[in-house]
């Protein structure tokens, strides 16, 4: 809206906008969701960790790597679903 303070900026959104990579330890082969939908950005996040706890379960552990990737996957998730009320 041109009234807006923000007209003709770019806002942006925390950890929303922050580009989603694929961790050392994840399969290289992981589709990666790359779009601003923060549902999707959700799911994704949880089918990464999902896919990581498969190996776990197939290795009986994960690796100093896959755990690190695990730990990151779990604290990215924790700031998307987190509401943005300060």
């Amino acid at each position: 809206m041109k009234g807006s303070a923000f007209y003709g900026k770019k806002v942006k959104c925390g950890p929303l906008k922050q580009k989603n990579k694929l961790f050392e330890g994840e399969h290289p082969d992981t589709y990666i969701y790359e779009g601003d939908n923060k549902q999707e950005k959700i799911i994704d996040l949880e089918d990464r960790i999902g896919f990581l706890n498969e190996d776990k379960f197939n290795q009986g552990s994960l690796t100093d790597v896959q755990q690190a990737a695990m730990d990151s996957l779990q604290n990215r998730l924790i700031k998307i679903k987190k509401p943005n009320d300060k």
